[in-house]
């Protein structure tokens, strides 16, 4: 997955951690939340961010859980309060009917889940370069509970729309409908 780096840094990434590792061929939920654990222990971000995807949900919850940290789910707005260090995190509450904002103050990293098109995607920038910083795996096949067999694709989802990530627009006055 090393190509992905330079995908990176020509949407402005400055620095990329990378873990390439044959474990990690196909997805699971073990060794990839140990990787962003030890990656999260050893460079103590004060914010971490992860796609609402299937896969995204799946890994944040994981990594969460193991780090003790709070996870705000599928965010539809983000901004950061300077002051205070905290990372404001908007999403639906209450069946969508108004939007809660949600502020972690208590516990490190501040996790949330983005929703696909939440962020307008910068720019590209040809020959855009950064720095790549190899981390490890600290983690082997034999380790891992969960083993892939077999991969089977569905032909027939070729051409299918996924409505789960398709571009949703909020009224910026949604929140106030409640009041």
């Amino acid at each position: 997955v090393e190509h992905l780096c330079q995908e990176a840094f020509s949407y402005g990434a400055k620095k990329v951690y990378l873990i390439d590792d044959p474990v990690l061929r196909n997805y699971r939920t073990e060794p990839y939340a140990m990787g962003v654990v030890d990656l999260v222990r050893k460079h103590k971000p004060e914010v971490v961010l992860m796609g609402a995807t299937g896969l995204g949900r799946d890994l944040a919850g994981a990594v969460a859980t193991i780090l003790e940290t709070g996870l705000t789910a599928d965010c539809t707005q983000l901004n950061i309060d300077k002051e205070r260090r905290l990372l404001e995190q908007t999403r639906p509450a209450f069946g969508g009917n108004i939007m809660a904002t949600i502020l972690n103050q208590h516990r490190r990293p501040q996790m949330a889940s983005v929703r696909p098109h939440v962020m307008r995607k910068p720019d590209r920038i040809e020959g855009a370069t950064g720095e790549t910083l190899r981390e490890p795996l600290n983690m082997e096949e034999q380790d891992i509970k969960a083993k892939v067999l077999e991969i089977i694709r569905d032909e027939r989802g070729l051409g299918h729309v996924d409505i789960a990530g398709a571009e949703v627009g909020y009224p910026p006055s949604r929140h106030l409908e409640a009041f």
